[in-house]
């Protein structure tokens, strides 16, 4: 169909379409009328917020997302460190730091009971 067309008929028809607001004729002498902007909402109310991760960077340089560098295994500096709890090897209750017997079943827990 393009090839059929003058020069002059195509710049004519590009001319027409490129008109804001005007219609454009299609096949079968149908017409559709031509929108002149796209119109997408943009927010322009209150500033943006960005949710970020806990980053941090350590003294070797790493950048970070956990308790512990990835490079070196420094601790995050000011983060809590946790206790390590000891448990008792027969019954698996847990057994408070000082104690010498379980206070479940009353065997003797050893120095190196599990820690978790």
């Amino acid at each position: 169909m393009l090839s059929s067309l003058s020069a002059s008929e195509a710049e004519r028809l590009i001319e027409q379409a490129l008109s804001p607001g005007e219609a454009v004729p299609k096949e079968g002498g149908h017409q559709a009328p031509v929108s002149p902007t796209l119109t997408i909402p943009v927010p322009t109310e209150g500033p943006v917020t960005v949710a970020v991760s806990d980053i941090w960077f350590c003294s070797c340089g790493q950048h970070n997302e956990g308790k512990f560098c990835i490079a070196c295994g420094k601790p995050k500096e000011g983060a809590a460190q946790t206790k390590k709890k000891r448990f008792c090897q027969y019954c698996g209750s847990e057994a408070k730091s000082d104690a010498k017997f379980c206070v479940n079943c009353g065997q003797k827990i050893h120095e190196s009971a599990r820690l978790s």
